[in-house]
């Protein structure tokens, strides 16, 4: 599972720097789950967006072997270089090897200025 995962992440980190996403650190706990336990996310993400509302939404699903966290970020087309460190809470699962596998999603609409970031 630790070799799939490094895979996935050398991957990821890959496509993000083409697109101005950088996961500049990732961590996972615990690192061997058992099927009762919640798997803790953990990641370092530098992108272009709008900073100050950052995290809008995240939804995650499991598909066979891949789980997906799927996060989506305020400022579409936005040229301001934020960093955010954000935690995601899955699981658990099934006893087998999964892949983790993010998928950055970049919003068109912020929230409106009265509303609070999550």
């Amino acid at each position: 599972m630790k070799k799939q995962f490094w895979i996935c992440l050398l991957l990821l980190t890959t496509a993000f720097q083409s697109k101005s996403q950088v996961i500049n650190q990732l961590t996972i706990t615990p690192s061997n789950p058992t099927a009762t336990d919640t798997i803790t996310v953990i990641w370092d993400l530098t992108y272009t967006g709008n900073c100050a509302f950052g995290m809008v939404s995240v939804y995650s699903f499991v598909n066979d072997s891949t789980i997906t966290i799927a996060p989506t970020y305020c400022g579409y087309n936005d040229t301001t270089v934020c960093n955010t460190v954000d935690t995601f809470r899955i699981g658990p699962f099934a006893t087998g090897n999964y892949t983790i596998h993010m998928e950055i999603h970049q919003g068109s609409v912020c929230p409106s200025a009265a509303s609070t970031p999550p």
